[in-house]
């Protein structure tokens, strides 16, 4: 660790430079900085192995010294937002960058898949726009670099002083280096640590995961009781649009609508769900409505395939809000949720890795929802005044 005159954390080393076969430090180390350990925190604490982020753009500083973008993925959620070729980047995350060294400085504090604020310019116009980062290396990748990793070394202890004169005298040459040693295979967990062991793929530790996933749940399900003892609920929430019009949202098993106004649409299967997310339409309400009501009455082991991601902004905004992540047929779903109260503030529900979610966010006042809006990136399709909120028991 690397402490100020006050004790303050700065940073943590990784690596240091040394000479004569690793005997000597020759005083420079290489840190992680603290402001970068903390952002990765709430990944860490999943369990899982994780990665940095990118922009999904190559940036590159300019004959005036700013930092320009010289290539985009027109699949990057940058490129979604209106980055294009020769955009200048002003600030990311709210730190200004003022070449393309800045750029690369800030992202690799970051972790995938935040999403942060982006201030550019092009043709004259400034824009501010959160954009959600990409990762550095595909998942297949990461795991594959991870799995190869080796431990280090074991230290060699110092030699006798007689060991070192007798070898300045023969000269200093030069010796194999000691190679990594791999871990040994077969020794003895003690029972109380293999109690708090779980391997998974992709997963330092998957036990942790499971604790933080235990944590999330019984926030959802004490800040959002059931009325009935069931996992067949049925919700009928009404309310009023911007327009004044009468809203309808009915949740159940196989049994999905929507009224808003002169708008009407049914559904029988999550299947037909799938296709509301893909046209960007104001039926993405309903898998993100149900995605909830099932998580509550089923929990995490039987919802699909679950887990705590870690922490986030909230569409760039702190402070950072734990998410979990569950997969829900065809559908991938993110619930972000306050550290403090552990309300949900937004549901982010994919059909398509590389389109905007559908984005269900959730303004309370206490503990009573007041207040859905629909959003797909910066565009808002859809906001219910809520009225009333039925969980009733359904056939």
């Amino acid at each position: 660790p690397i402490y100020d005159a006050e004790g303050r954390l700065l940073g943590i080393v990784g690596r240091a430079s040394f000479e004569k076969r690793g005997r000597v430090n020759v005083g420079v180390g290489y840190a992680i900085s603290i402001n970068q350990a903390k952002n990765f925190l709430g990944y860490l604490r999943s369990g899982r192995i994780v990665d940095h982020a990118t922009l999904g753009a190559s940036v590159t500083t300019d004959p005036d010294g700013v930092p320009v973008v010289s290539n985009i993925l027109e699949s990057s959620d940058a490129y979604r937002r209106g980055l294009r070729y020769d955009a200048e980047i002003l600030e990311i995350d709210g730190r200004v960058v003022k070449n393309a060294n800045d750029v690369q400085n800030v992202l690799a504090t970051l972790p995938k898949n935040w999403r942060v604020e982006i201030a550019f310019r092009l043709d004259g116009e400034t824009k501010r726009v959160p954009v959600r980062l990409m990762g550095v290396h595909r998942q297949d990748e990461l795991l594959s670099k991870m799995s190869s990793a080796l431990p280090p070394p074991p230290p060699v202890p110092d030699k006798p002083e007689e060991e070192d004169e007798k070898e300045g005298e023969e000269g200093d040459k030069p010796k194999p280096e000691s190679q990594p040693q791999p871990r040994q295979s077969g020794t003895k967990i003690p029972e109380a640590a293999s109690k708090l062991i779980v391997d998974r793929r992709g997963y330092a530790n998957y036990h942790f995961n499971l604790l933080e996933q235990q944590r999330i749940i019984e926030s959802l399900r004490g800040q959002f009781p059931a009325e009935e003892d069931t996992e067949h609920q049925r919700w009928v929430i009404t309310g009023k649009n911007d327009a004044g019009e009468e809203v309808k949202l009915t949740v159940a098993d196989n049994e999905y609508g929507l009224i808003s106004g002169a708008t009407a649409m049914e559904a029988k299967s999550r299947a037909e769900l799938y296709d509301g997310i893909e046209a960007a339409s104001i039926a993405g309400l309903l898998p993100a409505l149900d995605a909830w009501r099932t998580m509550i009455n089923v929990g995490p082991e039987r919802f699909g395939e679950s887990y705590y991601y870690g922490t986030m902004p909230l569409a760039g905004e702190r402070p950072l809000r734990d998410c979990m992540v569950g997969v829900f047929g065809e559908l991938e779903v993110r619930w972000l949720t306050h550290p403090e109260t552990g309300h949900v503030e937004c549901i982010e529900v994919f059909a398509d890795p590389d389109n905007d979610p559908a984005e269900l966010w959730i303004e309370r006042e206490g503990d009573k929802v007041t207040s859905l809006d629909l959003r797909y990136g910066t565009l808002s399709l859809l906001k219910v005044a809520v009225e009333d909120w039925k969980r009733e028991a359904s056939e």
